[in-house]
């Protein structure tokens, strides 16, 4: 399964050494797209920017924890726990984080472009709505 995104980028004209692997799962983790019934649910996200953020190789500034982070956003992760995780690198110091989705605060995509040092492992269409979290 872990050769799928080659072909496809084959198939799309990419060279598939230019493709870049997957952010590393850390333990404990495991690769987590909401089930299908969410993507027709309507429901509202602050995921949603980050996707399309991710798939068009923007920054986002991210508040989490009260400060504000510049990200390039990579994938989405499930925790043993049930917590689901942002991955993302940081622009200023390059640095791999991941950020739980119920402590993120806002989001706002920037139009500062960024090369993926990962895959991006968001779907190029389509949301990802997810339940709203408690906190605003």
């Amino acid at each position: 399964w872990s050769e799928v995104p080659l072909i496809f980028a084959w198939l799309n004209g990419a060279d598939p050494q230019d493709v870049p692997e997957p952010a590393p799962l850390n333990s404990g983790e495991e690769p987590w797209m909401p089930p299908p019934t969410f993507w027709t649910s309507g429901l509202g996200s602050r995921i949603e920017p980050v996707r399309f953020a991710a798939v068009n190789r923007l920054l986002v500034d991210l508040r989490y924890q009260g400060i504000n982070r510049l990200i390039e956003p990579y994938s989405l992760r499930r925790t043993s726990a049930a917590n689901i995780l942002f991955h993302a690198v940081r622009a200023d110091w390059r640095g791999h984080r991941s950020y739980r989705l119920d402590r993120i605060q806002g989001v706002e995509v920037t139009t500062r472009p960024f090369t993926p040092r990962y895959a991006i492992e968001f779907p190029e269409t389509g949301s990802i709505p997810t339940p709203r979290s408690a906190s605003r």
